[in-house]
């Protein structure tokens, strides 16, 4: 097992710019919409998998999961940060994140659920953050929201199958597994998507800019091929896991440059 710690992001976003996604709106409110629901769901995961670490009798999993929190409980703080930059921009974002927050402190699912609902959310995650280090589409962000989601990016990668393990140690039913993911998707899509649009209707951009920017973006495939679709090719796999696909080495020159960068 990988040792997992977190470290600290610590740039500060007062130079953001407006379309910060390589000058694409509809780009930048998609990431916008989905740094909304960060903070709350990183404190969703670590609720979801913190409930069960007395049942956890591996010491090496033990110690994952305090590393997951770590890391989990950065990127939360660090998205949060972003929110005074989006409002200093003129977006009303209190609506979105007070839905996130309700969703993502439910009532009415049981404990195994919740942590079923994590485990599929970490991998959309981890998809997403591979896209950061190897579709040349994301390489156009500007800083420091590139930054910001490197590091996001190459700690998910680094603790992505955590909640997995704890899943399968705990209830390795493929019906909990699949569920889970179903209940995921349904909330991603809806969520995301009522938040990507009421930020493009806060910035107003032009009908004709709109448009090419949006086919800029469906034509790269991003949103349906290259996260929806392969998510659930690979999840749907009975014998899938995490780690079926190792990307660390991707990532362990950036994490060792950040580190020294940091020290």
């Amino acid at each position: 097992m990988r040792a997992i710690h977190a470290r600290t992001f610590r740039r500060s976003f007062d130079d953001v710019p407006r379309d910060w996604f390589a000058g694409n709106t509809f780009a930048t409110q998609l990431v916008n919409s989905i740094n909304l629901l960060f903070p709350e769901g990183e404190r969703f995961f670590v609720r979801s998998v913190k409930r069960y670490e007395k049942d956890i009798d591996d010491p090496e999993l033990r110690a994952q999961m305090r590393g997951f929190y770590a890391q989990e409980g950065q990127h939360a703080n660090a998205h949060e940060r972003y929110f005074k930059a989006m409002r200093a921009q003129g977006y009303d974002i209190d609506a979105i994140v007070t839905v996130a927050e309700r969703l993502l402190r439910p009532r009415y699912l049981s404990k195994e659920m919740c942590l079923s609902i994590t485990v599929a959310l970490e991998h959309y995650t981890a998809i997403m953050a591979e896209l950061m280090y190897t579709d040349p589409f994301f390489a156009k962000i500007d800083e420091p929201m590139k930054s910001l989601l490197l590091w996001h990016a190459a700690e998910e990668i680094e603790h992505k199958a955590v909640a997995f393990d704890v899943l399968k140690k705990i209830n390795p039913s493929y019906a909990l597994r699949m569920g889970g993911y179903a209940i995921a998707s349904l909330g991603l899509v809806l969520v995301w998507g009522a938040g990507t649009a009421s930020l493009m209707r806060q910035r107003r951009a032009g009908f004709a800019k709109v448009l090419r920017d949006v086919s800029e973006v469906l034509g790269n495939g991003v949103l349906g091929r290259k996260i929806f679709f392969r998510a659930l090719a690979q999840y749907v796999a009975p014998d899938f896991h995490p780690l079926t696909r190792d990307i660390l080495p991707l990532v362990r020159q950036y994490l060792e440059d950040f580190e020294r960068e940091a020290a």
